[in-house]
C-alpha cells in the first residue's frame, strides 16, 4: 500500500526544509572560503546550527517502508531515496560543524580566521561536491512535489490540504528566485566594496608619493642662509619710515604713492637710493609691516595672497648674491604653500621624484635656465593667487644687472603679479625702470635722520648739559651733521658713534665741532679715516683679522661663516694646535661653555678696536648663539677690496710669516678633532 498523501506531503516538506537550510550552510562556507578574511565563529553559533540541522534530519527518518505484503510505488521509492541521501549529507555536515567548534587558544591563534578554519576541516573540492549534491536534491524534491500534485491520492485530499501543497510548491519557487536575487545583489555589493577598497589604497599610495615628491623638490630649493641677510639688517629706528604709508602730498615731498601702489597698482615699484641711505632697512620695514599686508589683501580682493622676499648680499655666500639663490628662495616661498603648482612648475623633476625610484633620487636643484623657466611659469600658472615680491639690493647681484632688471620687468606684465625692487641709482636700472613708479630715498629721510639724531645724540645726558651751556653752538653742530649727511643714514650712524665716544670722554662742544670737521662727508673717505684711526699697536693683528675674514668668505671652508670663536682660533692656530694635541674628543663641560662665552665676548670687543667697526657681529633672530662676522655694509667690502687699500692693510703685517687661509683651515681641522 502506498503512502497516504498527507504522510508523503509531510516527508516532502521536511526534505525541502532540510535542503534549504543545508544550502545556506554550504553557501556561507563557500563565501567565507573565497574571502581573504573571515570571522571565526563561536561555539554557540555552531552548536545552534548543528541542533537545527539534526532536528531537520530527524524529520526525514519516518517509517517509509510499507508492510511486507505491500508493493512500493515508484513515487514512494524516489521520496525514500531522497530522504536517505539527505540523512547521509546531514551526517557529513554535522561532522564538519563539530570540527569547526572553537578550539584551544593555541590552535585558535594558528587559524586566525574562519577561512583558515574551513580549510582545515573541509577542502574546496568536497565543499563544491556538497553544493552539487544539494542542488541535485533540490531538483529531485521539486519533481517529487509535482508528482504528488498529479497523484490520484492527492486528488482525494480536501481543498485545504491541496491548497497547502500548492502554496508549498509556489513558495518553493519564489524562495528559490529570492535566493538567486539575493546572491546577485551580494556579488554586486562585493564587487563595489572591492572597487572602493582598491581606490582607497590607490589614493593612499598616491598621496604618499605626492607628499614625498613635494618634500624632495622643496628640499632641493631650500638653502641654509636663505633668511640670514633679512634677519641681520638693522631694524628701522623708532617712528622712522612711517611716511611710506601716507599720502606724499601731505609732506610736499616727491615720491609716488606707495600705499596706492600696494592697493591698486601693477607692475614694478622701484626704491632707489645712494649707498648707505637705508634702502635695505626700508625694504625690511616694508616687507614685514602689517600695513603692507592689509593693503595687499585689499589689492587681492578675496583671492589668495602670497608675499615673497629676497635680500641680495654681495658679502654673503654664492646663494645670497646669485640668481640661483634668488629663484630658489622665491620658488620655495610660493611652492611651500601652493604645493599644487609643483607638478606644473617642475614637470620633469616631478616625474622623477614621483616615480617608484623617487626615494633614491637626489635633491639637486635644477640649472639656472631651468630655474628661470620654473619661476617664469609660476606667474601665469598661479591665476587665482595674487603674488607680490620684495627684492632688495639688485646692485648686489653677482651677475648681469641689465638681464636681471629686464627679467623682473617682463614678469610684471601679469595683472596678479608685482615686484617692489630696490637698488642704487645705476644707469642700467635708470634706463630699464624709466617711467616706473618709485622714490629716491636720500631725498626723503631728512626728518628720519633728525629723529634718529635726537634720540641717539641730542638726548645723551652729556649733550643735554652742553646744550644748556652753549645752546647756539650745540644747535649749529646738529644742523651741520644733518647737512653733511645728504640723506645717507649710514654716514650719520658712523658719525654719531664717533661723537658719542667723545662725549664719554667729556669732550666739549669745540672739540666735537673739530672732530666733525675732520670726518669726510663721503663714505669711502670716511672708511679710510676709520682705518687710519686704528691704534698702531693693533695694526698687525688688525691686518690678520681682515685677511682671515676675507679668506673665510672665499669659500675655502665650504661656505662656513666666520664667528668670533673661529676668528680667535685662526689668530692663535699654532697655540691651539699644541694644546689640542693632548685633548681627547669629548662633550663640553659647563665650565668649558662658560669659558667659551668669555672668549666670545672678548673677541667681540677686540673686533671693534682692531677694525673700528668696519667688521661687525650679526646675530640672526632664529639662533642668537650663532653670531657670524660680516662687513658693516656692502660699501665697506667695495672699499677694502680696492687694490691700493688692500695693499696697505697687508703692509700692517709685513715681515710676519702669516697665511690666513692656512690658519683658518688649521683651526677648522683642530675643531673637528676636538
Amino acid at each position: 500500500m502506498p503512502l497516504d498523501p498527507l504522510t508523503a506531503l509531510s516527508v516532502a516538506a521536511s526534505v525541502i526544509q532540510f535542503v534549504e537550510f543545508s544550502s545556506q550552510i554550504v553557501s556561507k562556507a563557500r563565501h567565507i572560503y573565497q574571502s581573504p578574511h573571515g570571522i571565526l565563529q563561536g561555539n554557540y553559533e555552531n552548536e545552534t546550527i548543528s541542533i537545527r540541522l539534526q532536528s531537520l534530519a530527524e524529520g526525514l527518518k519516518v517509517p517509509l517502508k510499507p508492510k511486507e505484503d505491500t508493493a512500493v510505488t515508484k513515487q514512494d521509492q524516489a521520496l525514500q531515496d531522497i530522504c536517505m541521501e539527505c540523512i547521509s549529507l546531514s551526517d557529513e555536515l554535522l561532522l564538519r560543524l563539530d570540527k569547526l567548534k572553537v578550539p584551544s587558544i593555541a590552535q585558535q591563534r594558528r587559524w586566525k580566521s574562519c577561512r583558515q578554519a574551513l580549510k582545515s576541516v573541509w577542502s574546496k573540492k568536497k565543499l563544491d561536491a556538497a553544493a552539487a549534491r544539494l542542488s541535485q536534491l533540490r531538483s529531485e524534491s521539486e519533481i517529487s512535489l509535482i508528482s504528488l500534485r498529479q497523484d490520484e491520492g492527492f486528488k482525494t485530499l480536501g481543498e485545504d490540504s491541496a491548497l497547502i501543497v500548492e502554496m508549498l510548491v509556489q513558495d518553493r519557487l519564489t524562495n528559490r528566485n529570492h535566493i538567486a536575487h539575493q546572491f546577485e545583489e551580494f556579488k554586486l555589493h562585493q564587487k563595489a566594496e572591492h572597487e572602493r577598497t582598491r581606490e582607497y589604497f590607490i589614493n593612499v599610495d598616491f598621496q604618499k608619493r605626492r607628499q614625498a615628491a613635494e618634500k624632495s623638490l622643496l628640499q632641493a630649493l631650500k638653502f641654509k642662509t636663505m633668511r640670514d641677510r633679512l634677519e641681520s639688517i638693522t631694524k628701522a629706528h623708532r617712528n622712522t619710515f612711517e611716511w611710506i604709508f601716507k599720502d606724499p602730498t601731505e609732506f610736499d615731498k616727491p615720491w609716488d604713492n606707495f600705499q596706492e601702489w600696494l592697493i591698486s597698482g601693477q607692475g614694478l615699484y622701484w626704491i632707489q637710493g645712494k649707498a648707505g641711505s637705508g634702502k635695505s632697512t626700508l625694504m625690511e620695514f616694508i616687507s614685514t609691516h602689517s600695513d603692507t599686508t592689509s593693503n595687499l589683501y585689499n589689492w587681492s580682493k578675496g583671492k589668495y595672497l602670497r608675499v615673497g622676499t629676497f635680500f641680495f648680499w654681495n658679502g654673503g655666500n654664492p646663494e645670497q648674491r646669485s640668481q640661483a639663490g634668488l629663484l630658489r628662495s622665491l620658488l620655495f616661498q610660493v611652492l611651500s604653500i601652493e604645493t599644487w603648482l609643483i607638478p606644473d612648475v617642475f614637470p620633469e623633476e616631478w616625474e622623477e621624484y614621483f616615480s617608484e625610484q623617487c626615494g633614491a633620487a637626489e635633491s639637486n636643484y635644477p640649472t639656472i635656465v631651468r630655474g628661470r623657466q620654473s619661476f617664469g611659469s609660476v606667474c601665469p600658472e598661479s591665476v587665482g593667487t595674487n603674488l607680490c615680491f620684495f627684492i632688495d639690493g639688485l646692485d648686489e647681484f653677482d651677475g648681469n644687472h641689465a638681464d636681471m632688471a629686464a627679467y623682473f620687468q617682463d614678469l610684471s606684465k601679469y595683472s596678479h603679479v608685482k615686484f617692489c625692487l630696490s637698488s642704487r641709482p645705476w644707469p642700467v636700472f635708470e634706463d630699464i625702470f624709466d617711467g616706473v613708479p618709485g622714490l629716491k630715498l636720500q631725498d626723503l629721510t631728512v626728518d628720519d635722520i633728525k629723529l634718529y639724531f635726537q634720540d641717539t645724540l641730542v638726548k645723551h645726558k652729556r649733550m643735554v648739559d652742553l646744550a644748556e651751556e652753549e645752546p647756539e653752538e650745540t644747535s649749529a653742530l646738529c644742523q651741520e651733521i644733518i647737512d653733511k649727511a645728504s640723506g645717507v643714514f649710514l654716514w650719520v650712524y658712523l658719525v654719531i658713534r664717533s661723537l658719542l665716544e667723545s662725549l664719554r670722554n667729556l669732550d666739549g662742544i669745540s672739540y666735537l665741532k673739530q672732530k666733525l670737521s675732520e670726518l669726510p662727508p663721503e663714505l669711502e673717505p670716511l672708511y679710510g679715516h676709520m682705518l687710519n684711526g686704528i691704534d698702531p699697536i693693533y695694526k698687525k693683528e688688525s691686518s690678520k683679522i681682515f685677511q682671515i675674514f676675507r679668506a673665510s668668505i672665499s669659500d675655502v671652508d665650504g661656505g662656513r661663516k666666520l664667528d668670533p670663536i673661529a676668528l680667535e682660533g685662526a689668530l692663535n692656530a699654532e697655540f691651539i694646535q699644541t694644546m689640542n694635541a693632548r685633548i681627547q674628543p669629548q662633550p663640553m663641560t659647563e665650565e668649558q661653555r662658560e669659558m667659551q662665552l668669555k672668549r666670545h665676548i672678548r673677541m667681540v670687543t677686540q673686533l671693534k678696536s682692531r677694525t673700528k667697526g668696519l667688521l661687525e657681529i650679526c646675530e640672526p633672530k632664529h639662533n642668537p648663539e650663532q653670531s657670524p662676522i660680516s662687513y658693516l655694509h656692502r660699501t665697506v667690502k667695495d672699499y677694502l677690496e680696492q687694490k691700493e687699500i688692500w695693499k696697505g692693510i697687508l703692509s700692517y703685517a709685513a715681515g710676519s710669516d702669516f697665511d690666513p687661509t692656512i690658519s683658518l683651515l688649521m683651526f677648522y681641522v683642530m675643531e673637528l678633532k676636538t
